[in-house]
């Protein structure tokens, strides 16, 4: 639960994917949660996998800074 509080408090920063509900479901005495995120088209390490290149310092580190 932490966790998802944590998510809702993200929702305003667009490097974070949006956490949009949560279902709650319970059988037999287990609960499961389920989070339902918006889709996402790219990923982020299939991105930088398929650069012919490497990519510039400054843009290498937005991204670990982003990350962090």
């Amino acid at each position: 639960m932490r966790e998802i509080s944590l998510l809702r408090q993200l929702v305003n920063y667009e490097q974070f994917v949006r956490l949009l509900d949560i279902v709650e479901e319970e059988n037999s005495g287990d609960k499961k949660i389920h989070c339902i995120f918006e889709f996402c088209d790219k990923v982020l390490s299939n991105e930088l996998a398929n650069r012919k290149k490497a990519a510039p310092l400054a843009t290498t580190k937005k991204v670990v800074k982003e990350l962090l």
